[in-house]
């Protein structure tokens, strides 16, 4: 029944009302989002240092992912740049090789690693990634996710993991870290409220200012609703 109940749901986020371009960088086969993104109803455009220069245009793209065993962006300025000026949003899933990217964006004041994902602590539901998510611990399903020993300044922690930060967003600008990242091993007992947490995160980082109805609720209306993620609000 629950395999059904997580198919369902992946199948409602396969026609998202909200569907992203995401421009994502290249990865290691074994740690990929591509699957898990375009299973969430996205489109992906996959690149690797072709789009690292100075006139690249970003105006395609609602969202730029980093991910594991990528490369830091070879004009660092001029994403910076998008994204102060509000044309695109990062989302890093652990992205170990983007930590310069990470740091020049403010998020991370260090490398990127990882932790056992036996522990997902909420701190902080005030956000709209965490909106209706009581504080506490969950179990996400992964047996890793992304950890952050170091957080920006200028940022907020969401939620921890077993040894560091692992959910974090930028105060000012739409860039944030996930803790998914796309480790083969564990990624089939992945919980709803993960995969709400990497939908969300997204959504917020392309802009997003009301907390979605997921598509779900259609057929899933009291399952989904004791999750609390049923509330529409402004943030």
């Amino acid at each position: 029944m629950r395999k059904l109940f997580v198919l369902a749901l992946l199948a409602s986020f396969s026609l998202n009302a909200n569907a992203l371009s995401i421009l994502l960088s290249g990865g290691n086969s074994e740690r990929d989002v591509t699957d898990r993104l375009i299973e969430l109803g996205h489109t992906v455009t996959k690149a690797n240092a072709a789009w690292y220069h100075d006139d690249w245009d970003y105006s395609p793209y609602d969202v730029v992912a980093f991910q594991y065993a990528t490369a830091d962006a070879a004009d660092m300025n001029h994403l910076v740049a998008q994204v102060q000026a509000g044309n695109v949003g990062v989302v890093f899933f652990r992205s170990w090789g983007a930590d310069e990217t990470a740091q020049a964006l403010g998020m991370s004041g260090g490398e990127f690693n990882w932790q056992y994902a036996n522990q997902f602590n909420v701190v902080d539901n005030g956000h709209y990634i965490t909106d209706g998510v009581a504080t506490g611990q969950y179990d996400l399903g992964y047996t890793y996710m992304t950890s952050s020993p170091n957080p920006g300044a200028d940022t907020t922690v969401l939620a921890t993991g077993s040894d560091a930060a692992a959910l974090i967003v930028h105060n000012t600008w739409r860039v944030a870290i996930t803790p998914f990242y796309g480790h083969v091993d564990g990624w089939d007992d992945e919980s709803i409220l993960a995969t709400q947490i990497t939908e969300r995160t997204l959504q917020w980082a392309a802009g997003a200012s009301v907390v979605p109805l997921p598509a779900a609720v259609w057929l899933f209306g009291s399952a989904l609703a004791g999750l609390g993620w049923l509330r529409r609000k402004p943030v």
